[in-house]
């Protein structure tokens, strides 16, 4: 099957916001590496009733972290994307309260970004085409 002049066109653009959306979540993911900040999400953790407070703060930021890298490669896209999803699912619903247009906006777009890239993958424009 041909493709259209439109799709090959959109490649670069889908592909470029791709690698912006990566750096972010490369930028939010390095917080791992900020141990103050990372002991702050303990307690807040432990008040909305999380089980293993201290844990799963550093389990969401390295997620975030890898999954970037990710996005920003091509490589492994579709299973950082799902563990994406769900980091970014819980955020939402148990740490954002499901306020999609306020407290947990950011978190509920890296969602969509997530489940835009598990279906369109990495439009062609990666480090895994050239290696594969």
């Amino acid at each position: 099957m041909k493709k259209s002049a439109s799709v090959k066109v959109s490649e670069p653009g889908v592909a470029s916001v791709r690698v912006i959306v990566g750096v972010l979540l490369v930028i939010h993911g390095a917080q791992v590496f900020q141990t103050d900040d990372m002991r702050e999400y303990g307690p807040w953790m432990a008040d909305l009733g999380v089980p293993f407070p201290l844990v799963l703060p550093y389990i969401g930021k390295i997620i975030e972290f890898l999954g970037g890298v990710a996005f920003i490669t091509g490589l492994f896209l579709k299973p950082a994307c799902i563990l994406l999803m769900l980091t970014f699912l819980f955020i939402v619903v148990v740490m954002g309260g499901g306020k999609i247009l306020t407290d947990a906006q950011h978190s509920f777009m890296f969602f969509l970004f997530s489940v835009l890239f598990y279906f369109a993958g990495d439009s062609g424009y990666s480090l895994r085409r050239l290696l594969l």
